[in-house]
């Protein structure tokens, strides 16, 4: 069974990043604690560490650790051991890009499919 949540926009107006979503993140990641961070969509050209530090701070109010997959080695494998994925928005072509220079989008529609939490 799949497990996705399809968020349309990371911020209200007013409010901070991924505030509004916090009660259903928390469903959707019950049980986990720590997910993987695809960073790749840079909003506004923002470093992957800089963007993956925003995710974390968003998601230390669930207790959940936050690690971008740009910390990762081995890609692949990081996508297939991940608790939970969440892939940051900002730009879909350099975001779709990066996925497949890294060969990673089939392991990742996988990973989605059998079921690894995803908020996109």
């Amino acid at each position: 069974m799949k497990r996705l949540f399809i968020a349309s926009t990371s911020t209200l107006h007013g409010g901070t990043y991924l505030e509004y979503l916090i009660e259903p993140l928390s469903e959707l990641y019950s049980g986990i604690s720590e997910i993987l961070f695809i960073p790749y969509a840079r909003p506004g050209g923002i470093s992957y560490k800089d963007y993956t530090a925003k995710a974390q701070d968003a998601f230390s109010k669930l207790n959940i650790k936050v690690t971008g997959l740009q910390d990762y080695e081995n890609p692949m494998l990081a996508i297939k051991e991940a608790q939970g994925i969440f892939v940051g928005g900002g730009n879909t072509f350099v975001l779709v890009n990066q996925l497949y220079k890294e060969n990673v989008m089939e392991t990742l529609r996988n990973a989605i499919k059998n079921g690894t939490p995803y908020l996109g």
